[in-house]
């Protein structure tokens, strides 16, 4: 599991986690669903996803995928990245994060599974029902 300190993850956490506020105060506008994340650098690009097992349709899935890669270019433009990956090299496909919906869970989880074979590394969300998708909250 890719292990960062706790002020260096707090855009991957607060995509997890989807408690944006649900009004925002008079003199600030209410966040967006989905923010517009500038190019990150070649040696912090975004993963692809494999959306098998998420539960999510079509929409939903762009729309994560723009969230992450919207908490992906904070999280690299601030240096979390620069000596970890989020998808572990021992993963049989090594740009790939393959999309899990975890009901149990709290948080958010990226890790490596190793069996079934071949190895995966897995981000299991908490999505619900109906699906409540992570956003990166500034």
């Amino acid at each position: 599991m890719l292990k960062i300190g706790s002020t260096g993850l707090t855009a991957l956490v607060l995509l997890g986690c989807g408690q944006a506020p649900s009004a925002a105060p008079a003199n600030q506008a209410a966040p967006a669903n989905v923010i517009e994340a500038a190019a990150p650098a070649p040696d912090c690009l975004s993963p692809k996803f494999d959306f098998a097992k998420s539960g999510l349709n079509s929409g939903q899935q762009s729309s994560f995928a723009a969230n992450f890669a919207a908490a992906n270019a904070k999280a690299c433009g601030e240096g979390l990245l620069a000596k970890a990956t989020l998808v572990d090299p021992r993963s049989a496909d090594p740009s790939t994060l393959f999309v899990m919906d975890a009901p149990e869970a709290n948080i958010v989880s990226i890790y490596l599974r190793d069996d079934p074979k071949p190895a995966q590394t897995v981000i299991e969300v908490p999505f619900g029902s109906p699906p409540k998708l992570p956003s990166l909250v500034t």
